[in-house]
């Protein structure tokens, strides 16, 4: 019970703070609302347009498959029974691969696009559904809660920005959109990030003191 209990204290750290929290679902959201800003700066023009719908559906789709692999996966290989996550695999590749077959030739890099996002949620989900069977994960509830805050107000602040265009304009609203998470974060103290690094400031001043 106790290497159970471990576990699962490892699995709710590696959620939180390794990927969901701390890169993916703020990075895929902000990929989102400044897609017009950063198809307009990497693009050209006669493709730009086309990439403002097809950004954040791709960013949506990677952030998915990477929950799925550095989170949900991990049930099969604690539990040294990885037929599951190669049946969770094989059901995305195979629902990618039919709706590419339906949707590329009627909506072209966009179907592709779709298709992407919509396998990851099934590989996602039959990961989860197939996971569980081997080794329940824990689900943060509070954390995942503040996470869903911290994404909100920063996309909040990015949005009014979104439509300016420029290399200037997109490290303006990428430092917009870094500064307002980060301290979203502090404030909510996510996974407990703002005590951790009042401690450290009260160590360092108790150093200097005794210096």
């Amino acid at each position: 019970q106790r290497v159970v209990e471990a576990i699962q204290q490892m699995l709710r750290n590696v959620g939180i703070n390794a990927f969901p929290s701390g890169l993916a679902v703020p990075a895929a959201t902000g990929l989102a609302v400044l897609a017009p800003s950063i198809t307009g700066v990497v693009l050209p023009a006669s493709y730009a347009e086309e990439m403002r719908s097809i950004v954040p559906l791709v960013a949506f789709g990677v952030m998915l498959g990477g929950l799925k692999s550095y989170y949900l996966d991990f049930s099969f290989q604690l539990g040294h029974r990885t037929q599951g996550q190669m049946v969770a695999v094989a059901l995305a590749a195979a629902t990618n691969l039919g709706l590419n077959l339906v949707w590329i030739p009627r909506l072209g890099a966009l179907g592709a696009a779709y298709a992407t996002l919509i396998a990851y949620a099934i590989g996602l989900g039959a990961s989860w559904l197939l996971g569980r069977r081997v080794l329940a994960r824990p689900i943060p509830g509070g954390d995942l809660l503040r996470i869903a805050v911290a994404t909100t107000g920063m996309a909040l602040a990015l949005w009014p920005v979104r439509e300016y265009h420029g290399p200037g304009a997109l490290l303006g609203q990428l430092t917009l959109g870094i500064c307002a998470y980060t301290a979203l974060v502090l404030l909510l103290d996510l996974g407990g990030c703002r005590v951790a690094l009042v401690r450290v400031w009260q160590a360092r001043a108790r150093r200097g003191h005794n210096a």
